[in-house]
């Protein structure tokens, strides 16, 4: 039996994250990337000695109890406050995905010195890709600002030996790859971990299709935000610009898309709103606000380290920011309806169809929520079926046309759908209407 990462790849459970690769006491692990886009570690079977590190560090393998049972209700984890609000900086806010909070809460800190340089992803015009850099000023911050929603290895950098003092900006499972380097290894980890609230990765042909669909030429992207306020106001459009054009493109294709190019491993974790972090940030949804098209963030209050550096960052004109009830953030996200909903459901078709999925070591039992309907099911499962197809694609031939299918298939759904809603608000207001004859 293997005792390396590649047990995992061969589940799919691998979630991209690096963990793995900056663990590894051999250095016997790099990040590439599959035929169908996703991130994968490969092995170097001369250096790799089957020590086992990258399997206890990898967080698509599942959490063990002792992390898990610290909190209460896992879908939740800790929380001191929440909060509503945006960064003072006028050239941060609006330039951010929607209060740039994060960009403001990482300058307080690079500004005072209390670190020397920050995680985060940037837009690479080379490759169209996102790209992990470390940002120690102003300028690097601006530039790496807005959001992909694309694989990104950030835990090859964030986990490291370095003395400096790091802040990362990291996804559930990356802050789960931290939380399991700490127990089990050495390294060295960031001192501030700032969260975002996440409903899943996609493989990078993402990027590659919504750029083909702008017809402007991918060779000369310059820039690409998958989300974008300054196109439309919050929650924003899809903006790609090249030295002398720009495209803006309606959110909807983005929607699209995520059911076609989505992570196997997304589908199965329970993490959306970043238990593991310091603070986490997202977007406003269910919440009643003034300017809320301008961009504004809510962000929840996990640590008494978050919490100080939050209170400073208010202090110190970082950011406005009003408390808002924390139950109203998790209403608005979603969490004890659509989230558990999926999750559980996914849960059930793993376990009766046999799919890979996580080790949690967590009491399943204590949970309410909504059970899924037969439909909803049917869809997961196709979903998982997909994606655990599309994941070990080795043609490009064949992984464009299987991704052609999908989304032929998908658009029909879609169709009936609609014209099911249109039939159903037919027949609604013909009723209404002989009713009131009666």
């Amino acid at each position: 039996m293997k005792k390396n990462i590649e047990k995992i790849v061969e589940k799919n459970l691998c979630c991209g994250c690096g963990t793995c690769s900056s663990t590894c006491p051999q250095q016997a692990i790099t990040m590439v990337r599959n035929t169908a886009g996703f991130l994968v570690p490969e092995v170097d079977h001369n250096k790799c000695n089957d020590c086992g590190i990258c399997l206890l560090t990898c967080p698509g393998n599942g959490l063990p109890e002792d992390l898990t049972n610290r909190y209460d209700d896992i879908f939740r984890g800790n929380n001191i406050a929440a909060y509503i609000g945006r960064a003072t900086d006028e050239e941060l806010w609006k330039n951010g995905q929607s209060g740039g909070v994060v960009s403001a809460l990482l300058m307080y800190l690079l500004e005072n010195k209390i670190i020397d340089k920050a995680v985060v992803n940037s837009f690479n015009p080379k490759t169209n890709k996102p790209i992990v850099t470390y940002v120690k000023d102003r300028e690097g911050l601006i530039k790496s600002q807005g959001s992909y929603y694309s694989q990104s290895a950030v835990n090859e950098k964030a986990i490291n030996n370095t003395s400096e003092k790091t802040a990362a900006v990291v996804l559930g499972c990356q802050a789960q790859g931290i939380a399991l380097s700490k127990k089990y290894t050495n390294k060295g980890t960031p001192d501030y971990l700032i969260g975002l609230v996440c409903t899943g990765n996609h493989s990078n042909l993402i990027i590659d299709d919504l750029i083909e669909q702008s017809g402007l030429e991918s060779e000369k992207t310059t820039e690409f935000r998958f989300k974008d306020k300054r196109a439309g106001g919050w929650p924003g459009n899809i903006l790609i610009k090249t030295n002398d054009q720009q495209k803006i493109m309606d959110k909807k294709k983005r929607m699209i898309l995520k059911d076609i190019y989505g992570v196997y491993r997304c589908q199965c974790c329970f993490d959306k709103m970043n238990i593991f972090s310091d603070i986490v940030v997202g977007d406003p949804w269910g919440i009643e606000a003034e300017d809320k098209k301008g961009g504004l963030s809510v962000f929840i209050i996990r640590t008494e380290k978050g919490q100080d550096l939050i209170n400073k960052a208010i202090d110190n004109k970082y950011l406005i920011a009003d408390k808002i009830d924390i139950n109203s953030v998790y209403k608005g996200q979603k969490i004890d309806s659509t989230t558990k909903t999926k999750f559980f459901g996914t849960k059930e078709i793993c376990k009766k169809e046999n799919f890979p999925f996580p080790d949690y070591n967590i009491d399943w039992s204590k949970y309410k929520y909504r059970k899924a309907s037969k439909s909803l099911k049917r869809h997961f499962s196709k979903l998982l079926k997909y994606k655990f197809y599309l994941y070990n694609v080795e043609n490009r031939s064949k992984l464009n046309k299987i991704i052609r299918k999908q989304k032929r298939l998908l658009a029909l759904k879609n169709t009936l759908l609609k014209s099911a809603s249109l039939v159903k608000h037919s027949i609604k207001r013909i009723f209404r209407l002989f009713t009131k004859k009666i």
